[in-house]
């Protein structure tokens, strides 16, 4: 058996020839950079879904792949019950799971001793069925449940993306296909036994937090920037311009808001959004100029 490996990426393949030259490959390990997640434009799916799969030598000469991470198809792997069982934040979604278990470290204690001093609680490794979820503001681990059978989920890991330090994974003998995988947040280290290699599960936590700290660096810049301004100034700024408006509609339900004279933000008495001067600004001033 020939094999053949990717200088820039590492990912190798397992070759097959005919009369000296290579008629057939199959992918035999991912690239390193992540580009398993990508969508193979031909098969409209992700290229580690091709994992082992024979091609002939024309279809990888002419393989395309997208640009960024398959989230799409991702999200559709992921089940009702799951989905029912995550309680979202707003404007949070979940973009992937990954089924396993988690390793859970409890102290445990030896025994009862009726003479002497009792001996100290020794730490007791215990294991729990569940999924890994990523959305797109955290990550969680959502233990599975069976109990007289009824089956359930339920949270019992929640970290932001924002608080994730680091991920590792190995693979051997043991545990095969399943990967240790260790993250690390705020709190300390935690180790899941997960069906996924760490070829795709790190480039996806990147990704995600990348993006995560791009927004909440962008909303803490439109906070600042609503601090500055306020209705005071945009009062006067639509009066150069020749509009008096007394009220505008809450982006939320669509109720009346009463201009206030002053501050920054005003509340709706329907539904509590918050609607800021900035954002009234913003609609205004293509009208003024």
């Amino acid at each position: 058996m020939k094999f053949a490996q990717c200088r820039s990426c590492r990912a190798k393949w397992r070759l097959k020839s005919k009369d000296a030259r290579v008629t057939n490959l199959a992918l035999q390990e991912l690239p390193k950079d992540g580009r398993g997640l990508y969508r193979v434009n031909s098969l409209s799916s992700p290229l580690y879904t091709i994992l082992e799969k024979e091609f002939p030598s024309s279809f990888w000469s002419n393989l395309r792949l997208g640009a960024d991470i398959d989230w799409e198809y991702l999200a559709k792997e992921v089940s009702s019950e799951i989905q029912n069982a995550v309680i979202l934040e707003k404007g949070e979604k979940i973009l992937a799971t990954y089924e396993g278990q988690r390793f859970i470290e409890k102290m445990q204690p030896v025994g009862i001793k009726l003479v002497g001093p009792a001996s100290p609680p020794v730490p007791v490794i215990r294991k729990e069925d569940g999924n890994l979820v990523l959305t797109n503001q955290r990550v969680l681990w959502v233990q599975k449940r069976k109990k007289k059978g009824f089956q359930s989920y339920l949270t019992r890991y929640d970290t932001l993306l924002e608080e994730i330090k680091g991920i590792s994974g190995e693979i051997d003998s043991y545990t095969r296909p399943f990967w240790r995988i260790h993250i690390v947040d705020a709190k300390g280290e935690n180790m899941f036994l997960l069906r996924v290699s760490i070829e795709l599960l790190k480039p996806a936590i990147e990704s995600i937090i990348k993006t995560r700290k791009e927004e909440v660096e962008y909303e803490r810049k439109r906070e600042r920037v609503h601090v500055l301004l306020d209705f005071s100034f945009l009062k006067n700024y639509m009066e150069r311009g020749g509009l008096v408006i007394q009220s505008v509609k809450c982006l939320e339900c669509g109720a009346p808001i009463k201009l206030p004279e002053k501050g920054s933000q005003a509340v709706c008495d329907y539904c509590g959004k918050t609607v800021y001067a900035q954002d009234v600004f913003t609609k205004i001033k293509d009208l003024i100029g």
